[in-house]
């Protein structure tokens, strides 16, 4: 139990501060639209349409405050327990490392797209962008997940398993993390890549990466996702960036985390 605590507890305590927060923000929606009919109101298609708008405006609030919480704390642990190395991410490779993330995130949406289209799933994209979710999704939400997955739980995984059995691990707990199966199976994937960019320069390129994915979903959403042809061409350019990333990274190279 010891054991599992020292690896989950710093996410599963995240997740329950998240919950609640979520919580207190819902209440405040309820409480400030004053609506005449409220039994019947909550819970109808209009109150979730207007929740989940309200949450992506001012959600950022409370992702602000459990940022000042948490992160001078997983800042102080992390830096404590894993020492990183003052290696800086050479000027000729920062690009590859926002590419990386940019045509991995176009690629999984470019497919989700295409499934959308195929089968009329249409709550996988809302097409709206708001500064909060910019600000919340591809700049806090990030350094956040990546002091508390790659720098936290994947380095004190290390200390109990083998490289890679620690990553899958990590890839595990940061899909549950997630709050749905199409977001679980991305963020199984993408954690491959972030635990690659985070042994190549640690956290400074995983947190990179992390940020540039998480625009590109921000991006597709609003200006690829109604269109079909977009789509295919999108999956196609991706998939040709994403090769030239990996190969100017070098991140298929794995030798060095098989060997320690």
């Amino acid at each position: 139990m010891k054991k599992l605590l020292n690896i989950i507890g710093f996410p599963l305590l995240f997740v329950v501060s998240q919950f609640f927060m979520t919580i207190i923000v819902t209440i405040t929606f309820i409480i400030t639209r004053n609506h005449p009919d409220l039994n019947n109101w909550i819970g109808s298609e209009n109150y979730t349409i207007e929740l989940a708008e309200y949450l992506s405006k001012y959600g950022i609030i409370s992702l602000l405050i459990l940022c000042c919480i948490f992160l001078p704390i997983l800042y102080k642990k992390y830096h404590k327990e894993a020492k990183e190395t003052k290696n800086k991410i050479p000027m000729n490779q920062i690009i590859y490392f926002i590419t990386l993330g940019l045509s991995f995130s176009f690629i999984y949406n470019s497919i989700l797209g295409s499934i959308n289209h195929m089968i009329s799933i249409t709550d996988l994209f809302d097409g709206k962008i708001y500064i909060s979710s910019i600000i919340g999704t591809a700049l806090i939400g990030p350094i956040l997940e990546e002091y508390l997955f790659r720098g936290i739980t994947y380095h004190r995984l290390q200390k109990y398993y083998p490289v890679m059995k620690s990553l899958l691990l990590t890839g595990l707990i940061f899909a549950l993390f997630h709050q749905n199966i199409v977001q679980m199976i991305y963020a199984f994937i993408f954690n491959f890549i972030l635990i690659f960019a985070y042994e190549k320069y640690q956290l400074k390129a995983s947190i990179l990466v992390h940020m540039s994915a998480n625009l590109g979903s921000i991006l597709f959403s609003a200006f690829f996702y109604s269109n079909p042809i977009m789509i295919e061409f999108s999956l196609f350019l991706s998939s040709l960036i994403l090769i030239i990333s990996y190969w100017k990274l070098k991140i298929w190279d794995t030798s060095h985390l098989n060997n320690r």
